[in-house]
């Protein structure tokens, strides 16, 4: 039994050092200052990305429309993985919010360059 409870130290330290870590992270996430550079690889950080994205475009200075242009290369870039790589039931959404989302990092960027 004690050899049991020896093994099983080691995995249940690692999953809560790891698990503390991503919880942080995930609590800490909303509160991040917004002209911070950040990526989009899954889903989640898309979601957020899209109203990170959203609170720039309202703030409406020169540097917040240059980051939100950031971000939505950001979405483009990850989108066009999804497109290529991505499952096939999935390629079409994406394909579709791809496009919207080249268009809306043109438009940023013609108003910050303008500005």
């Amino acid at each position: 039994m004690l050899m049991v409870l020896e093994g099983l130290i080691v995995p249940a330290a690692f999953v809560l050092v790891f698990g503390s870590v991503i919880g942080f992270d995930r609590w800490r996430e909303p509160r991040r200052p917004l002209h911070r550079p950040f990526a989009v690889a899954d889903t989640r950080t898309f979601s957020y990305a899209q109203r990170r994205i959203e609170r720039l475009v309202e703030r409406g200075g020169p540097e917040d429309l240059q980051c939100a242009w950031m971000g939505a290369t950001a979405i483009c870039v990850w989108l066009r993985g999804e497109v290529r790589s991505g499952r096939p039931g999935r390629r079409i959404r994406r394909a579709s919010q791809l496009e919207r989302w080249e268009a809306q990092a043109a438009d940023l960027k013609g108003r910050f360059t303008a500005v």
